[in-house]
């Protein structure tokens, strides 16, 4: 799926960030999200530790604004962008 979105896009290297799913128990799926990136170049994940459901599946609003913030911090670090920001101005 990541190498044909690249491909249409015409960026082999275009960064890709999965986000987690509720974390249950019952589902195993989010180790197979975590593993992503050793699998798959330029890619990461955001964790869905400590986020909250209103349902069996979907996240209350907090925890989707918390996920949107994980997804942007992934993207700049993975971009480079978030390391110089955390620099002290001289």
């Amino acid at each position: 799926m990541i190498v044909n979105l690249r491909k249409d896009l015409g960026d082999a290297d275009l960064p890709f960030i999965a986000g987690q799913v509720n974390n249950t128990p019952v589902l195993k799926i989010n180790d197979v999200i975590a593993s992503l990136p050793n699998a798959v170049p330029n890619t990461a994940v955001v964790s869905s530790e400590g986020l909250k459901c209103y349902d069996r599946w979907h996240f209350d609003t907090d925890s989707q604004i918390e996920l949107g913030k994980r997804y942007a911090k992934a993207l700049l670090k993975r971009r480079g962008e978030l390391e110089q920001q955390d620099k002290p101005a001289r």
